[in-house]
């Protein structure tokens, strides 16, 4: 887990009960959070004045409760200066944890030794794309956005880095980047942050399940025959850290040695000093790093796999001991340790295709896994929580083969 804990500015007092209290500057702001599910702190005297409140709405979306809060204000982090605001969907323009990634950028572009030109994807209001140009590194930042992309040069006037080398670029990222590659550019860095849903200015849709694993693919294109780092953030609480490093590793990973490194990114609660998740999501970082060495990276697919087959049969003996139900639960053994079975004949496949076949098996029994949980769920053998922890670990699995299925498909064809 990577802490973003050098923020002098902000500061998360107090969380509990789906809410977090934080300390934006000088403006207290009180918005959800799904991540503390514990309750709240009643003594906690933090909660009595915000400044503004984010309430959610039963049909979707929410508003803010405005009641002494500025239109705009400022917030430091080192040398870098962030205008906020209240936008919809209880953001204010920038998400602190990120710092984190903030400080990773900044050594590895001033340690590099050479000059380091920045390819910034889904860039938001600039802190990644600042913190690289305060490094000393040419970025380029794009966006799909035009107010996010003119905020982010808000930004770099008030951090003092209008005059730097920053080629702002509002367009679809996808397009962009096979413009870049037919035009033969390269970079040496790679930044994304791509949203779980979107739309292009020119009415693209962006879904990060079904797009990221190919988008990723492709950015490798435009990546430097001596790259730094490739760096990812997902906020999608589908895609599991393990998901991430395996695009990685089999897109950046073929192409430079180096490690990959993906774990969550958290902040800490001023009252206890505490080390919590910042935001309702996983925070996943991958970074192909070049070091005097060779990339190391454990089959990530067939230790989750196995994993998960060893809880269905705990799951499924439990069912059947303590609930008498042997239907479903013979059911759900069958296919969820057939994902591991599969995967685990797939490493030992005699061709590309011997290879597609028994993943893709594997991802069929996988899909199956999910009927027979909600199945179970529908009928009351499952607790919420079993429920909740099975689906999200399957889901996880089923996205990850997913990507080697696409991933195995295209190479067959190359």
């Amino acid at each position: 887990m990577w802490i973003a804990d050098h923020w002098k500015d902000y500061a998360v007092l107090d969380c509990g009960g789906g809410e977090k209290i934080e300390r934006w500057g000088n403006q207290i702001l009180q918005r959800p959070d799904p991540q503390p599910i514990w309750p709240r702190d009643k003594d906690c005297k933090v909660w009595n004045k915000p400044n503004a409140i984010y309430h959610r709405s039963n049909a979707g979306g929410g508003k803010w409760e405005i009641r002494k809060l500025p239109e705009q204000w400022a917030i430091h982090y080192g040398d870098l200066t962030f205008q906020l605001k209240p936008m919809s969907f209880k953001h204010t323009g920038l998400f602190p944890e990120q710092a984190a990634n903030w400080d990773f950028i900044d050594k590895m572009i001033r340690h590099a030794g050479r000059p380091i030109n920045v390819l910034n994807l889904f860039a938001y209001t600039g802190g990644a794309t600042l913190a690289a140009a305060n490094a000393g590194a040419s970025v380029c930042p794009v966006d799909a956005s035009k107010g996010m992309v003119q905020w982010a040069k808000e930004n770099a006037a008030s951090s003092g880095l209008s005059d730097r080398p920053i080629r702002w670029i509002v367009d679809d990222c996808k397009k962009f980047v096979q413009r870049e590659i037919r035009r033969g550019r390269k970079y040496d860095a790679i930044i994304m942050d791509p949203p779980s849903y979107g739309r292009g200015p020119s009415g693209e849709t962006w879904k990060i399940e079904e797009d990221v694993a190919d988008f990723i693919d492709l950015t490798m294109g435009v990546l430097s025959d001596k790259p730094l780092f490739v760096l990812i953030s997902s906020y999608s609480t589908g895609l599991a850290p393990s998901v991430m490093s395996y695009l990685l590793g089999i897109t950046a990973g073929k192409r430079a040695a180096g490690k990959i490194e993906a774990q969550e990114l958290a902040g800490r609660i001023d009252r206890s000093g505490a080390a919590v998740r910042l935001v309702g999501t996983f925070y996943r970082r991958g970074i192909s790093k070049i070091e005097n060495g060779e990339l190391r990276m454990e089959n990530v697919i067939l230790t989750q796999s196995f994993s998960f087959a060893v809880r269905i049969v705990k799951l499924c003996t439990s069912l059947a001991n303590d609930k008498k139900e042997f239907v479903l639960s013979r059911q759900l053994m069958k296919c969820g340790t057939s994902i591991g079975a599969n995967v685990r004949e797939a490493q030992q496949a005699q061709s590309k295709k011997d290879f597609l076949s028994k993943i893709s098996i594997a991802l069929k029994e996988a899909d199956e896994t999910l009927y027979w949980l909600d199945l179970l769920n529908a009928t009351d053998f499952l607790t919420k929580e079993q429920y909740v922890s099975f689906y999200r670990e399957a889901s996880s699995l089923k996205r990850l083969l997913v990507a080697i299925v696409k991933t195995t498909r295209t190479n067959l064809t190359e």
